[in-house]
């Protein structure tokens, strides 16, 4: 990847294709979804348990 290349990602001239996606997501440790700018909500610890009297079986 050359310089000129991230620099036209940058003023939005072109974009990354897949395959160079993934490679930066690898290199970064970073899921592709967070590259494209997608956000994880927050929630509380535990906030999806379920406790057992909810349970049905």
């Amino acid at each position: 990847m050359v310089r000129q290349t991230v620099s036209k990602w940058e003023r939005g001239l072109s974009v990354p294709d897949a395959e160079m996606l993934v490679a930066i997501g690898e290199v970064l440790d970073t899921p592709v979804s967070t590259l494209l700018g997608e956000t994880v909500p927050t929630s509380e610890p535990g906030a999806y348990r379920r406790s057992p009297k909810n349970l049905r079986c």
